[in-house]
């Protein structure tokens, strides 16, 4: 028998582009300090470069039935974005005044 988790609590996508964040022990208790992606959205595109902070737990089941394990998404850092190979301009760029940014930035 399958138990069957709902999903409760959207994960925050972090965004790690421009901060100049640093996956270090030190930084990792101010993770929830960098900004969120697009103000919250939740949403990326194909091929997207992510970091994925997690936990792995292990329970038995009550029935007896065994050891279950879970795997709890906690929180994704945005890494880079990749480039629309047709225009060469990444996918989240922003077309203010002719300016566009550039991929995996």
């Amino acid at each position: 028998m399958y138990s069957v988790l709902i999903y409760l609590w959207p994960v925050p996508i972090f965004d790690g582009r421009i901060s100049g964040f640093k996956h270090t022990p030190e930084n990792m208790a101010y993770i929830h300090s960098l900004p969120l992606y697009k103000k919250g959205c939740r949403d990326l595109p194909p091929d997207t470069v992510v970091s994925v902070g997690y936990t792995v737990g292990s329970f038995s089941y009550t029935s007896g039935a065994g050891t279950g394990v879970s795997f709890n998404l906690l929180f994704v850092v945005l890494l880079g974005i990749p480039v629309d190979p047709k225009t060469q301009v990444s996918y989240d760029a922003e077309k203010k005044g002719g300016m566009s940014q550039r991929a995996f930035k």
